[in-house]
């Protein structure tokens, strides 16, 4: 992520700056946990099939963990680091004529209502996640695989999205905007002065 202008040698770091460094933090450690996971994943999978069909000894755990706990920690994990560097599927909206603070603050609203709908998906997960721990659940199955971890992979990756977002909004009031996406020039935000683009 490209250092913001604020931080610099012989300038303090602006409280969005500040706030945003431990955020950036956790995202790269869930962001390694994944590779590693998807890394392991891989193997594991490479050996179930390996097992099942050159010795008729499949690995019989491989199916629940990928499915109850892999494909959330992919998803949700890496949710607020792929907002972050925008590598989400856009959609380019370009309103002409619109001026650029009312633009911003069209965007801010939009954004807002977005952190409203994740946090209370956030908070539902969470709670669920602290219920089936106090409660022992389990899937039922040869392996009791507890529900809570599945539940908290989600909490977990919805909040940090939350923060996310919020942060976002923070610097739309600064009237910095979303900026460039990581790997474009500068140049991309100039292409038409008369335009402004809002990218999902």
């Amino acid at each position: 992520m490209s250092a913001s202008p604020s931080s610099g040698p012989g300038r303090s770091a602006t409280p969005v700056s500040a706030a945003e460094r431990p955020l950036v933090a956790v995202e790269a450690v869930l962001a390694n946990m994944t590779s590693a996971a998807t890394l392991a994943v891989m193997v594991i999978v490479v050996a179930d099939v390996v097992g099942r069909y050159a010795f008729n000894q499949p690995i019989g755990w491989v199916y629940d963990l990928v499915s109850i706990y892999y494909i959330n920690l992919v998803l949700y994990f890496m949710a607020s680091e792929t907002l972050r560097v925008r590598g989400h599927i856009a959609l380019d909206l370009r309103l002409r004529f619109l001026p650029r603070p009312l633009w911003r603050g069209l965007q801010a609203i939009a954004w807002i209502a977005v952190a409203a709908a994740i946090a209370v998906s956030a908070w539902r997960v969470s709670a669920d996640a602290v219920g089936s721990f106090t409660a022992g659940d389990v899937h039922p199955g040869l392996y009791e695989w507890p529900v809570w971890v599945e539940k908290a992979i989600v909490g977990l990756g919805l909040i940090l999205l939350v923060c996310r977002i919020v942060l976002r909004i923070f610097l739309l009031g600064l009237g910095k905007g979303e900026g460039p996406r990581e790997g474009q020039g500068a140049a991309r935000q100039d292409d038409d002065i008369d335009s402004w683009e809002l990218r999902l």
